[in-house]
């Protein structure tokens, strides 16, 4: 009688495992695919935006430090004002 109660309690489903993993695999890919998506779609823009005021600030005071006015003026017998 213990045996067949056990039996009922915890019935072997083999297919319904294999579903079950397959659920949450899927799920689990689905979330990972979700969060990708918005992480492009909401984060990197910010990032990128970030990343170019940088190098614009960076191209910009290479420029102002190697001007070719600046690099004229810096030397003593050019006739430059």
């Amino acid at each position: 009688m213990y045996r067949n109660m056990n039996n009922f309690m915890h019935p072997s489903l083999p297919m319904a495992n294999i579903l079950l993993w397959f659920a949450i695999v899927l799920g689990v890919l689905t979330a990972v695919a979700v969060f990708g998506c918005l992480f492009l779609l909401v984060v990197e823009p910010f990032i990128q935006r970030r990343r170019f005021a940088r190098a614009a600030h960076v191209a910009a005071r290479f420029n102002r430090n190697n001007d070719t006015a600046v690099l004229l003026t810096r030397t003593g017998n050019s006739v430059y004002p």
